[in-house]
């Protein structure tokens, strides 16, 4: 008898355990981090994305800011979290590619799951409306001029490359690190820095015509403001390129990544998402699947490395 039972609670406690494996996916709130501080374009995207990713999984997906490093310290936190699928990352790819070769970086690529990316950052040096110069020609003669610019950087990367073209062109750039789009263009139309880097929150001030574009630091021009020259255009072997998106813990069972997935490829159909991205912070929608965001990711961290080999 004792021997029946000890069976009998065997196959219950296996029973168990196969049905918690089985617990659908979500079966509670997820959180969205998002490593820039309110007010920037990646806040403007993020809530509309949590918004829809909500309807999508049938649970609450709720946004928590955590700036710092230009994305770092949300990466870091997200590396070691055990929630898997329930703890996902909203973010450019530069944290990913860039910071682990620009800084000693808690985390490297193979510490998550990349879910997808829909969208192309949309990267630039930007000045006021009323600054005394219009562009980059007329940069570069006041900067000589003046001999030391004020720069507002929110990443490691946009630092590096302004610090190249003040070497190169004769001029001093001192940095004035920010946490987020929203505080870069507050110091920049306050006339407290000179120039900034701009990751997208660019786009309503440079509608308004409130805000300057001096140059595009992809491979390609802006696709929404396809005057402004790129840094090679104006002779700089010098560019930025990231795509916006969606990161989970390494962690994450295969299932949750499957259902993450494809709700964030409905997500990203949604009207409401098209709209803020292409409409309000002028950012072009693409999507990639996992598979082709982790090689570009592994591409965009050789090309990097490369880089910064050839740095004296």
């Amino acid at each position: 008898m004792k021997t029946l039972k000890l069976i009998c609670l065997a196959q219950l406690l296996i029973f168990s355990i196969a049905l918690a494996a089985e617990e659908p996916f979500p079966a509670r709130p997820l959180t969205l981090l998002i490593g820039f501080e309110q007010g920037g374009s990646m806040s403007t995207q993020g809530s509309v994305l949590a918004e829809v990713l909500s309807e999508q999984l049938g649970q609450p997906v709720n946004i928590q800011y955590r700036p710092g490093i230009g994305g770092g310290a949300a990466a870091a936190m997200l590396a070691t979290s055990q929630e898997q699928g329930y703890m996902l990352l909203f973010t450019p790819s530069m944290p990913f590619t860039n910071y682990p070769l620009d800084m000693r970086a808690s985390y490297d690529l193979n510490d998550f799951v990349y879910i997808g990316a829909f969208s192309k950052d949309q990267l630039a040096l930007v000045t006021r409306d009323t600054s005394p110069f219009s562009n980059w020609n007329e940069f570069l003669e006041y900067a000589r001029q003046k001999e030391e610019i004020l720069f507002a950087s929110q990443t490691l990367t946009d630092r590096r490359i302004m610090n190249q073209i003040a070497k190169q062109e004769g001029f001093i750039a001192r940095t004035i690190p920010v946490t987020g789009g929203s505080a870069m263009a507050t110091l920049v139309m306050a006339g407290d820095v000179d120039i900034g880097f701009s990751g997208g929150s660019h786009s309503k001030l440079v509608d308004a015509g409130n805000m300057r574009l001096l140059a595009g630091l992809g491979n390609n021009r802006l696709k929404f403001y396809n005057s402004v020259p790129t840094l090679k255009e104006l002779g700089y072997d010098l560019q930025m390129s990231s795509v916006r998106m969606l990161v989970a813990p390494a962690t994450t069972p295969l299932s949750q990544q499957q259902t993450l997935s494809s709700a964030l490829h409905k997500a990203i159909s949604d009207p409401r998402f098209i709209y803020v991205t292409e409409e309000i912070i002028h950012q072009p929608v693409d999507y990639m699947d996992t598979e082709s965001l982790t090689l570009f990711l592994q591409q965009q961290q050789a090309f990097y490395l490369r880089l910064t080999e050839l740095e004296p």
